[in-house]
């Protein structure tokens, strides 16, 4: 009993180290990838594709997670299966989000504001970003301990399917007046 618990323990361990790789390299790959995007397509289109897929790859991850924690009806290769599908959907979240959703705000900020107060409105705004941060790190435990993970993910695909329409709009209305 005790070494199926080490086994167990192991596999996981090895799997989040695997996982945390694979994580990284998605994020440096869509890093790279942004800058060349960026000398060919718009901001605005890059965010868009960004949080559609940041969206799309949620629910997807969210779904992984709904059908690992219920794996009754499953059989065992079908579940690694879904334990490697949740990987893949996992950094293909980092790769969407490292697109526009997460690095553009933070890229823009510095022409968002007149060059006089730039400096400071720009570490205010990253200042408020952290703070964002801090609090959803905070909550996250809080959050899956009550809608469990795949609930939290869904969660939040909810909650950016529905800032989505605002946010977009909001930078139509502003390109609007600054072309005017």
């Amino acid at each position: 009993m005790i070494a199926m618990e080490c086994t167990s323990e192991s596999q996981t361990s090895s799997m989040a180290y695997v996982s945390a790789i694979l994580i990284g390299v998605c994020r440096l790959v869509s890093s790279l990838a942004l800058a060349r995007l960026l000398q060919n397509f718009h901001r605005r289109s890059m965010y868009f594709i960004s949080i559609t897929l940041t969206i799309l790859c949620l629910i997807t991850f969210s779904s992984f997670s709904y059908l690992i924690s219920n794996p009754e009806p499953l059989s065992s290769p079908n579940l690694s299966f879904l334990r490697w599908a949740s990987v893949v959907s996992a950094c293909l979240l980092v790769f969407s989000v490292q697109l526009g959703v997460q690095t553009l705000p933070l890229l823009l900020s510095g022409e968002l504001f007149p060059a006089d107060v730039r400096a400071s409105c720009k570490g205010l705004t990253r200042a408020i970003t952290c703070i964002f941060l801090v609090l959803s790190v905070k909550m996250y435990p809080q959050l899956e301990s009550y809608l469990s993970l795949s609930g939290t993910f869904f969660m939040f695909s909810c909650v950016m399917t529905i800032f989505f329409p605002a946010v977009y709009s909001s930078s139509l209305r502003l390109k609007t007046s600054a072309s005017r």
